[in-house]
């Protein structure tokens, strides 16, 4: 099932529009469309495919990724297991459907794009082939300290600021930043992508870490429901790894040109 982008055509964008496009599996109702313009997007319930079954194979992944047991380390080491990145957060991208391949533009069709509401973003990798990669790859999820994801920057829905050749600087100066000739990626996304702001993002997280830790205190000991509760915790506790399970293709970080991306389909690329 297509999940969180509508049907681009590569060779004609005419037709890009700010309105909510009837998705499959996303405001397919007028019901659902009326929520979504009063400010209730359905999307952030709708969209979690994740279940108690997941929850327990990703507490095993976020233990490879954060390996604070040196034995889990050395496991990592020995079955010779993707040690780098947030293969938590890999799961769950490929459990939303949010780590295919973005769409692939040319120049003119991403300024079209841009021009019809499209949020421009630019991404610096220090090494060229990691632009290829994010082109038409596997999905790299990254690690930050505002939660897993990938770190593009960009400007907020509906503002012109910072224009298109700050997006430049800001991503060329990152990608000087490493021992390989860097390499630039030209984005966009759509502007009916879910999404929201790092502030409000760590609210929702932290207010359900309060009901989870709430609920453990009267969990007893040793009980299958206490492992599941605590391995819950674990996985949430990356704000990253939150929003992709809650169904946001991206999140601005508070008060910077900066945004964490989760659902690469919500993206076109320029070539």
């Amino acid at each position: 099932m297509t999940r969180g982008v509508a049907d681009i055509q590569v060779h004609n964008l005419s037709g890009f529009s700010h309105q909510l496009c009837r998705v499959s599996g996303i405001g397919q109702t007028d019901a659902e469309i009326a929520l979504m313009v009063r400010g209730i997007d359905v999307r952030a319930i709708d969209r979690n495919l994740i279940n108690a079954i997941d929850y327990h194979r990703l507490y095993l992944e976020a233990q490879r990724y954060e390996r604070n047991d040196p034995t889990v380390a050395k496991e990592v080491q020995r079955l010779g297991l993707v040690d780098h990145g947030d293969p938590a957060l890999a799961q769950i991208l490929r459990r939303q459907g949010f780590d295919g391949p973005p769409r692939l533009v040319d120049a003119e069709g991403m300024r079209e794009a841009i021009d019809e509401g499209w949020i421009e973003m630019s991404r610096g990798v220090r090494r060229p082939e990691d632009a290829e990669n994010f082109k038409t790859g596997d999905l790299y999820p990254g690690v930050g300290s505002s939660g897993s994801g990938t770190y593009v920057y960009g400007r907020a829905p509906g503002s012109t600021e910072p224009d298109s050749a700050q997006l430049q600087k800001f991503a060329e100066h990152y990608a000087a930043g490493g021992l390989d000739p860097g390499a630039v990626i030209h984005m966009a996304m759509r502007p009916d992508a879910l999404t929201t702001d790092l502030r409000s993002l760590t609210a929702k997280r932290d207010a359900e870490l309060e009901w989870i830790r709430a609920e453990l205190e009267n969990t007893p000991e040793k009980s299958t429901r206490r492992t599941e509760l605590e391995e819950r915790i674990n996985v949430l506790s990356d704000v990253g790894r939150y929003a992709a399970i809650k169904g946001y293709d991206a999140y601005r970080i508070n008060d910077v040109y900066a945004w964490v991306v989760l659902n690469r389909t919500a993206l076109i690329v320029e070539r």
